[in-house]
């Protein structure tokens, strides 16, 4: 007969149904460890014992969470997060990041079939170069741009920094926010669309590379510019061309070259990307290692920023920056 067993929201295992094979993984997929009595799960990086729960050693990676204990489990909250290794707290949310990365990959491998099946054509019939460019017309960008969307993916996948996925409320504005207690980077997004799943991801991939940081108190963005922005809606445009060209501005955004900064900036009536906006974006370039200067020129009529020391640089003089190392 096939095992059951049933578990308390931190794992302690109870009414264990047994069979005549054992079977050792368990609690979140873990092997529950019972040699000399000991009942630990391993978890690779380190054991846990769900009997008080704690872990048994330090966490390796505590120096992300300073206001939790490197021996508590899930930052006491295994509803909400997990803790695939031991070493990382995230949101249960691989699942739908496999899914939106295959969405990806599929509008990927559709454009391409179609640019491959147009060149065919054009072979057989003969068609001018010109012709062949203006049936191809923006497929081949949206492909690209596809490809460094699925880069960077790779790179938020493989990055020391932990990330999360989370479903924005209807009307709400989606975004990336740091969770302050556990160092969690949070790519929010509206639910089942895909298209703003890859224009939030963006803004991740501009925090690896120090486009954009944290501040650790409030765990909103810093260095945030419409630049930054003008990205976004591109990789969003590749995707989903429609999901972009719907948006109210003042101009009409039916192709890469009409997603401006102005064009950003109209979004919303205006009351989003600007200075003092929803989003409080700057109008020049900012990353992490901008200036007194920099910061004047994104943000010309913030009186604050002109007290800035003449040797204000963000990364070194910001007090509680968070930003990928």
């Amino acid at each position: 007969m096939p095992q059951e067993n049933s578990f308390s929201s931190f794992g302690g295992l109870f009414g264990e149904g047994t069979s005549n094979t054992n079977q050792a993984y368990k609690y979140n997929g873990k092997e529950l460890d019972r040699m000399h009595g000991l009942d630990w799960y391993d978890y690779g990086t380190r054991n846990y014992d769900a009997a008080l729960p704690v872990w048994t050693t330090v966490d390796p990676a505590a120096d992300r969470y300073p206001n939790i204990s490197p021996y508590a489990y899930c930052a006491n909250n295994p509803i909400i997060y997990i803790d695939p290794t031991g070493m990382y707290i995230e949101e249960g949310s691989q699942k739908e990041w496999e899914r939106r990365k295959g969405d990806v990959t599929s509008q990927r491998d559709y454009l391409q079939k179609r640019v491959d099946k147009l060149k065919a054509k054009a072979e057989a019939k003969g068609w001018s170069t010109e012709k062949l460019a203006s049936k191809i017309g923006d497929k081949n960008e949206r492909i690209a741009r596809l490809n460094t969307s699925l880069g960077t993916m790779g790179t938020l996948e493989s990055s020391s920094q932990g990330y999360s996925l989370s479903h924005k409320a209807t009307g709400e504005n989606g975004g990336v926010t740091l969770n302050t207690d556990t160092k969690i980077v949070d790519i929010k997004f509206g639910s089942g669309n895909t298209g703003n799943f890859v224009h939030e991801m963006t803004h991740a991939g501009q925090f690896e590379v120090g486009d954009m940081a944290f501040d650790l108190k409030t765990g909103m963005t810093l260095a945030q510019d419409v630049y930054d922005e003008v990205s976004a809606y591109k990789s969003q445009f590749a995707y989903d061309p429609s999901s972009v060209s719907g948006l109210p501005s003042t101009s009409f955004a039916n192709s890469f070259a009409s997603i401006t900064p102005s064009w950003v900036q109209g979004l919303a009536g205006g009351t989003l990307y600007v200075p003092g906006g929803t989003a409080n974006t700057g109008v020049g370039p900012l990353n992490i290692n901008s200036t007194r200067a920099d910061f004047i020129n994104a943000y010309p009529s913030n009186p604050a920023i002109k007290t800035f020391p003449a040797s204000f640089v963000l990364k070194t003089s910001y007090p509680n920056i968070y930003y990928k190392k």
